[in-house]
């Protein structure tokens, strides 16, 4: 893509065509991605509960994988098989180190955020998938920082600065986020490419702290981030809720949100979790995105 791009100095040229690419599978337009749907059985449990419980947690990932036919991960075909041999636990879980923990920050920081629980309640959630140190301390070190700008008001240069310093409670933590500031000089592809463009969770971590440092809007961090190629999915979900935080929920164009299926389900469902952070309100998501999204009201799950 880069090659394209800078083809003949930026002229325009004719299309060139390739081969079909032998993608590992396909996806509606605007729905979404398999790390997405990973991350829908935590929304169900967070709006079912007072509280994030990891047993409902561990049984609601497995009523919905029993029902669900899309495409999953590695990680989540291994949990799913042990746990139907019955496993529970940890021996239910995988060992990779790749981004799943990730994913699952911004929905328990939008719950969690200010609350002495925050870490704990991430970790054990993590836990249920994933039993791997690299990777739960890379999400605990995206959460501290995605608590730092939701909560306090921080900007992205701002909260990375406080991890980089007091912030994190782990020093690996820490350098991580030191490595990135040393190297903002980068451009954004160019940073992605030095810290990694694979779905590893510190990878992963690094090059979307880097792209949401370079962004000059949360456009431009989502196109950045499409460019650098790679895992452009799982650093999706840091890059968008970096930026998101950073430039409110302005920022996403208008014309992007109609083409995401779900948009409005799930903007209702992250408006309850958020109210739950102050009283529990059970909730039940309106299909109909004609009403207004923000008042809670009863239907039907998704």
């Amino acid at each position: 893509m880069q090659k394209l791009l800078h083809k003949d100095d930026g002229k325009s040229v004719p299309p060139e065509f390739h081969r079909h690419l032998e993608i590992e599978y396909k996806a509606a337009k605007g729905s979404f991605s398999a790390y997405a749907y990973e991350v829908l059985p935590l929304m169900h449990t967070l709006l079912s509960k007072n509280h994030l419980e990891a047993e409902q947690f561990r049984n609601d990932s497995l009523a919905f994988l029993s029902g669900y036919r899309g495409h999953s991960g590695p990680l989540m075909q291994e949990f799913a098989s042990k746990s139907r041999r019955g496993l529970k636990g940890a021996d239910a879980a995988g060992d990779t180190d790749h981004a799943h923990s990730l994913v699952k920050v911004p929905l328990v920081v939008a719950r969690y955020a200010g609350d002495d629980e925050l870490a704990d309640r991430l970790a054990a959630v993590i836990a249920v998938h994933q039993a791997n140190e690299e990777a739960t301390a890379a999400a605990l070190v995206f959460s501290a920082i995605l608590e730092r700008m939701a909560l306090h008001g921080a900007t992205m240069q701002e909260a990375a600065e406080w991890a980089a310093g007091e912030g994190s409670s782990l020093e690996r933590g820490r350098g991580w986020v030191r490595e990135v500031l040393e190297q903002q000089q980068m451009g954004a592809v160019e940073g992605v490419q030095h810290f990694g463009s694979g779905p590893k969770a510190v990878s992963v971590l690094q090059s979307s702290l880097h792209l949401a440092l370079s962004a000059g809007s949360y456009v431009d961090g989502v196109r950045n981030n499409i460019m650098a190629g790679g895992d452009t999915t799982s650093r999706a979900h840091v890059v968008g809720a970096l930026l998101a935080a950073q430039h409110g929920d302005s920022s996403l164009p208008k014309k992007w949100r109609k083409k995401a299926t779900k948009f409005m389900d799930v903007k209702q469902m992250v408006h309850v979790i958020i109210v739950q952070r102050t009283q529990f309100v059970p909730f039940f998501i309106n299909r109909d995105p004609r009403q207004n999204p923000d008042a809670p009201r009863n239907a039907t799950l998704v």
